[in-house]
């Protein structure tokens, strides 16, 4: 506890561009609130009327990007881009609150998360909005985009999703490798995804419907974008 302490006092009173810290060796992005965190009526207890708690980073790579991700209450945070000359709103994030429970007293250490995801040597953001008692956790991938000197969405048009399941980069490959865990019944999935530059291609993915006593496994391959039935 006096560890973490440690961490999250460097982060709130060093500079905006740091509020960040080191939790499981991982670069997370942290918050501190004004008040005790103690509304019962609220999922995290932040009193959202009395609290704007708002983290602001800077992504290192050959230009720095800066940005802030805003709590608007237990499931919307904001992501605004400071491009240098004026703050601008890019997106809402949705989550279900689980991403910003780690509560000590005034401070939050949150699921979203600084990496290297795509290991070209510039900082990435990954969110992760939510997660169940299966092991899956939901996230969502900003890659630096250098050219912009912005973040952009890794977005699973495959799917219709922006949402990827567990999912891993592999530099030798280039695969995004994911996985999709269920309990005794449901569907579990496997699937990969070529990265290029910003752009996901579809590649391989393996359905398995544990619905029925015996499981349906489907093979699927990616074809112009989408995905193609293999075998059944």
């Amino acid at each position: 506890m006096r560890t973490l302490a440690f961490f999250l006092m460097i982060c709130v009173c060093g500079p905006l561009t740091a509020q960040t810290t080191i939790y499981n060796g991982e670069k997370c992005l942290t918050y501190h609130l004004k008040h005790e965190a103690n509304d019962t009526m609220s999922i995290t207890g932040i009193q959202w009327e009395r609290e704007k708690p708002s983290s602001e980073f800077t992504l290192k790579g050959k230009v720095p990007v800066k940005y802030s991700l805003q709590l608007e209450n237990d499931t919307i945070a904001k992501l605004v881009w400071h491009n240098g000359k004026k703050d601008i709103f890019q997106e809402m994030i949705h989550h279900i609150g689980w991403p910003i429970r780690r509560i000590d007293g005034k401070n939050i250490i949150s699921e979203f998360k600084i990496t290297d995801f795509d290991k070209d040597g510039d900082e990435d953001l990954l969110c992760i909005v939510a997660s169940n008692m299966n092991g899956n956790q939901w996230t969502i991938i900003y890659l630096n985009d250098q050219n912009q000197t912005k973040l952009v969405k890794l977005l699973n048009n495959a799917d219709n999703t922006d949402i990827w399941d567990n999912p891993h980069y592999d530099n030798k490959t280039k695969l995004i490798e994911c996985e999709l865990f269920s309990g005794a019944y449901g569907i579990q999935s496997n699937y990969t995804f070529r990265l290029e530059k910003h752009n996901a291609i579809p590649v391989y993915k393996e359905e398995r419907d544990l619905t029925n006593e015996e499981p349906v496994i489907q093979e699927f391959v990616g074809e112009n974008g989408e995905w193609k039935l293999k075998k059944e």
